[in-house]
């Protein structure tokens, strides 16, 4: 028959300051990861660079009428058409940032 060691218990502290410091570095971490994902949605203009890209390709093909204004809740978007080549300009509302695009007509979107 097995002799069986006494083992020595945790005591009631040291469970305590172990899960202590568990619950600490998981919440760092998880306050670390919501900061950067939060910020990752945040700046998210998938969906705008895909309306942009939209109306270049409804510009190039003549299936717009000219001037084209377009305003969203965030972007003034403008569409202007000369002889030669197209102009896209968009202003956001919130501050300074202007996109300009300009195709020749010959160019591919």
């Amino acid at each position: 028959m097995v002799i069986l060691k006494k083992i020595r218990a945790a005591t009631l502290m040291e469970t305590l300051t172990a899960v202590l410091i568990v619950v600490v570095v998981f919440s760092i971490a998880s306050a670390s990861l919501q900061n950067i994902y939060g910020a990752e949605v945040k700046n998210n203009d998938d969906l705008f660079r895909n309306r942009l890209k939209e109306l270049a390709y409804l510009a190039k093909n003549n299936k717009l009428s000219y001037p084209f204004l377009e305003d969203t809740t965030a972007w003034n978007i403008y569409l202007e058409k000369n002889e030669d080549e197209i102009k896209l300009t968009a202003q956001w509302k919130k501050g300074r940032s202007t996109i300009t695009q300009i195709w020749q007509n010959n160019d591919k979107i």
